[in-house]
């Protein structure tokens, strides 16, 4: 089955303020999410080759992990069950040296 429409594009087509125009050119693609699940883990993989290694990670960490649990479980499959979110990583990063907290 083919699936080029994920429940977050609804909700984008739906809220005005939301629309880059991204989820029409996603709706407008050839490519299924399929196809761009494998090339994602195709350039996971070339860079992480060893699974579980990888963690997910960035602003909105956690939306991005439902989305990959939704539409891409083979992605979630190869990374790290734990993820790491960019305000965590500052929190650590400033509470743990002395210069980084200098210069927050």
């Amino acid at each position: 089955m083919e699936t080029h429409v994920s429940q977050a594009s609804v909700v984008t087509l739906s809220n005005p303020s939301l629309q880059s125009g991204l989820t029409q050119a996603c709706l407008k693609s050839p490519h299924t999410i399929e196809d761009v699940s494998k090339a994602v883990l195709a350039y996971i993989k070339k860079w992480i080759p060893k699974q579980r290694v990888g963690v997910l990670a960035g602003n909105s960490v956690h939306a991005d992990r439902s989305f990959l649990v939704e539409e891409m479980p083979g992605v979630i499959d190869w990374l790290h069950y734990r993820s790491v979110s960019r305000f965590n990583l500052i929190s650590k990063l400033t509470t743990s040296s002395p210069v980084l907290s200098a210069s927050t």
